[in-house]
């Protein structure tokens, strides 16, 4: 069956996205106290251009996107597969990236010692591009709350 799977790249493709199709849910301890968790993310929006401490810079619904490349059997599709990060996918540090900038605690800190303040309703999900399938997964989707729906699809 899995040879055929090497040749049959719909069918291979089909049962990868049923398979991935539902992504597992965030829910773990934060590995870092909310002051560390806070300069990181202090640093990333400096970096981006969020530093002015208002809250109109950030949108109600905020996309963090990893990349990551699955490709088998298949040279063309491997040629856009990354080396740069090599060959871990970025998923799981945007999925730690959300994670951390939807903590009320980490928020907290985010403003009072940093200076950057996130709207109470802005909510920030993460997410991976494949780029050799140039698909987008969005993990952690059942968090958003329904005044945040629309946006998702939108963005989904």
């Amino acid at each position: 069956q899995l040879a055929m799977l090497g040749y049959a790249p719909a069918l291979r493709d089909r049962l990868r996205r049923a398979v991935t199709a539902k992504q597992p849910r965030t829910d773990f301890a934060l590995p870092y106290t909310p002051q560390e968790a806070a300069t990181m993310l202090a640093r990333t929006f400096r970096a981006i251009g969020l530093s002015e401490g208002r809250g109109e810079a950030f949108p109600p619904l905020v996309v963090v996107l990893g990349h990551g490349a699955r490709s088998a059997n298949n040279p063309f599709a491997a040629a856009y597969n990354c080396g740069a990060c090599a060959g871990h996918a970025g998923g799981p540090s945007a999925r730690l990236f959300a994670r951390l900038a939807n903590d009320p605690e980490v928020r907290a800190c985010l403003r009072d010692e940093h200076g950057i303040a996130i709207p109470d309703d802005t909510v920030v999900v993460g997410g991976e591009h494949n780029t050799t399938a140039d698909e987008v997964a969005l993990f952690d989707t059942d968090d958003v709350p329904a005044s945040h729906r629309a946006q998702l699809v939108e963005a989904d």
